[in-house]
């Protein structure tokens, strides 16, 4: 029989207080609405070499490891869910919130400074069956860890928002309890809060250099012209692969501890003027000029994406948004400019932030809805 994936759970999370301890009360998951999601256990298996006297045929598998491990995409939406999914996969939210009728909040999201200290989830999917209750199944890992978060956004498109998942644990739960989820979780969350395109104040903005041309003046900031922009936070870790973290007597990994964060993004600049073209490959850094011959200097710059949806927060006249500034970014054209017959001026610029003093001046995420996270440990001061 045909069954229908809608009536299912495709991604639910909830926030591990440690390591070793998942999450088991059903009211506290949230889960989501998606437009595609795998999530559950994943095995590895391998062959074991053929022997003399063994014969000449393939030998007998084995195997290797189960670990936990998911792909979410879902639409990108600016309500509640998203401040606990950015604390999972960038960082902790700064102590103090800013707030203001409405109600507004404004939380801060910053990496955080000891990697030991990064996040762990418990998640669950739920697949529902037409014909009886006891055909229901759930899939649940634990001791998870978000691998990749980005948001992709396209002219006259809602935006995307695409999660990846590794746990050093899986389960498949049954129906007596996996039936109960849909009832005892937190509701969905609505489409108001969908990032769109065209919302004015959604853009990509290059911060201005003294004595550089980006494309509105010497010095001046500017909005780049853009098509389509993708953001993405990857985090790299001791288990990528999982068999680095595998100990013998064991069937799965022994730890997952944060190594690396990359934040990058990309953008089709619809063509305005060649300064940044140009810019990007010849600045020379003396008295921040542009020459006329590519240098090995990067171009670097402080790089603001912010992403809004249509509904204001509240009563109030600001619109729910998520602000990404990287506060040293360097910029690339990998292609440079591909000129087609019959389609107009496009650049692909790339940029990825760098290092910085500490790991909170590496990045800031702004979120601004209508969500107090004071659970997280956010206190909010203002109206």
């Amino acid at each position: 029989m045909t069954q229908s994936a809608s009536p299912g759970i495709g991604f639910a999370f909830a926030l591990q207080d440690a390591k070793g301890a998942p999450v088991t009360a059903n009211a506290d998951f949230k889960r989501m609405r998606v437009i595609q999601a795998m999530l559950g256990s994943q095995q590895a298996m391998d062959q074991l070499p053929q022997e003399v006297g063994g014969g000449y045929h393939t030998n007998a598998m084995y195997k290797v490891y189960v670990a936990g491990a998911g792909a979410v995409r879902a639409l990108a939406r600016l309500e509640g869910d998203l401040g606990y999914l950015l604390n999972a996969a960038f960082g902790a939210p700064e102590a103090s919130g800013a707030s203001d009728t409405g109600p507004v909040y404004t939380t801060t999201f910053k990496p955080i400074v000891d990697p030991c200290d990064h996040p762990w989830l418990t998640a669950r999917k739920f697949i529902p069956n037409c014909t009886q209750v006891s055909d229901y199944i759930g899939e649940e890992i634990s001791d998870a860890k978000l691998g990749a978060m980005a948001f992709s956004v396209g002219a006259g498109s809602p935006g995307v928002m695409d999660l990846a998942l590794l746990a050093i644990n899986s389960a498949f739960v049954p129906a007596t309890s996996a039936s109960d989820w849909p009832d005892e979780m937190e509701a969905y969350e609505g489409t108001d809060s969908v990032v769109m395109a065209s919302v004015t104040g959604t853009n990509a903005l290059l911060a201005g250099i003294a004595g550089v041309d980006l494309g509105d003046g010497t010095a001046a900031d500017f909005g780049v012209p853009t098509i389509g922009m993708q953001l993405s936070i990857a985090n790299r870790y001791s288990g990528d692969g999982v068999r680095p973290e595998l100990v013998i007597g064991s069937l799965g990994m022994d730890d997952l501890v944060l190594l690396g964060q990359t934040i990058s993004f990309q953008l089709t600049y619809k063509w305005k003027n060649p300064q940044l073209y140009q810019a990007i490959y010849a600045f020379n850094g003396a008295g921040n000029a542009v020459g006329l011959t590519p240098t090995s200097l990067p171009l670097k710059t402080p790089v603001t994406i912010t992403l809004r949806s249509p509904r204001y927060v509240g009563t109030s006249e600001v619109r729910e948004e998520i602000n990404f500034l990287l506060n040293s970014c360097t910029l690339d054209c990998p292609r440079g400019v591909v000129l087609s017959g019959g389609a107009f001026v496009t650049m692909q610029i790339n940029g990825i932030a760098e290092i910085a003093a500490t790991p909170d001046a590496y990045a800031t995420i702004t979120l601004i809805n209508g969500t107090p996270y004071t659970d997280l440990g956010v206190v909010y001061t203002g109206s």
